[in-house]
């Protein structure tokens, strides 16, 4: 039995030994007490003596016990203030590396512009293709008194085709008093007879010709385009003194020597559909037919382009 005061009423209150350390309720004012560790000794009259000190090994358990369970919540706090901080840096670098693209992408559609130039129409996703004023196929002046276009209708042209050839007619349309022929070409195809051509002998005047172009590319046996070399001859004999080369890949050394060797007397300027990094230095031999001119060689990317034509109005 252990006999102790209640902490309020100071009533002697009596419980049984199994609540030793523990709390007891008060039967005469409901307050709650700590019972003491061990059961109290009555002397002969029935009193309760002081109890006996505490011996320090059970001191020293309870002491350690005391000192454990904060130091476990102090770890546990601060592996989940850890956890926050790295969940909240994760978050942090998304929302950086998100603001970052947006930037990049205004200020490739704005910050590509050479100094006095301005992007084709403002209707449509920006294109950095710089217009220029007079004939000009896809950003790139055009010189002399008549064009050749001679375009690549091979299989490397599989998926942008139809941009070169919408290209050339939206150059077409500019020429204005500049006559011009369009003859599609396929590398290695030598036979001589008679290609496909527009118009189908001589030169046809530009502008108005337009729409009368676009017809054509829907109808023509392209698939008997010849080799560059016999539509260059070709164009040249019909008095085309400038010959535009149509292009996606860089030309071989032989058909350039060739092209320069049988085809003479002419300006060569060439257009290439290349991929978003492609740049004039990646096509040595268009260069080197065009004298070494690298503003006589254009190369464009296909979204480039196709954002060139949307903004031109097709």
């Amino acid at each position: 039995m252990i006999i102790l005061k209640c902490s309020k009423c100071k009533e002697q209150l009596e419980v049984d030994n199994g609540f030793a350390g523990g709390v007891c309720r008060c039967v005469h004012c409901g307050a709650l007490s700590q019972v003491p560790l061990q059961a109290t000794v009555l002397d002969a009259k029935g009193r309760p003596t002081a109890p006996p000190p505490m011996a320090k090994p059970v001191i020293a358990v309870v002491e350690a016990e005391l000192t454990i369970a904060p130091t476990r919540r102090s770890t546990l706090s601060q592996k989940r203030q850890g956890t926050l901080a790295i969940i909240l840096l994760a978050v942090a670098v998304l929302l950086a590396g998100g603001i970052a693209l947006l930037a990049m992408k205004h200020f490739r559609a704005r910050g590509n512009e050479p100094d006095g130039g301005k992007p084709v129409g403002t209707t449509h996703e920006a294109s950095p293709i710089v217009d220029v004023k007079g004939p000009a196929l896809v950003g790139m002046a055009i010189t002399g008194k008549s064009v050749g276009y001679l375009l690549n209708v091979g299989s490397s042209m599989s998926g942008v085709l139809d941009y070169a050839e919408v290209g050339i007619r939206e150059s077409v349309k500019r020429l204005d008093k500049t006559e011009f022929v369009v003859l599609p070409w396929r590398a290695g195809e030598m036979d001589e007879k008679a290609q496909p051509a527009f118009p189908k002998t001589g030169l046809a005047a530009g502008g108005g010709k337009a729409a009368e172009l676009a017809e054509w590319f829907n109808t023509a046996p392209l698939a008997d385009a010849r080799d560059p070399e016999l539509a260059a001859r070709e164009a040249a004999k019909r008095g085309a003194a400038t010959l535009v080369l149509v292009t996606r890949n860089d030309l071989d050394a032989a058909d350039v020597d060739r092209l320069l060797g049988k085809v003479q007397g002419v300006t060569w300027m060439a257009m290439a559909i290349g991929h978003e990094t492609s740049k004039t230095d990646d096509y040595p031999q268009l260069v080197r037919l065009a004298g070494g001119d690298k503003k006589a060689v254009t190369v464009v990317s296909e979204s480039d382009l196709k954002a060139y034509l949307d903004n031109a109005g097709n």
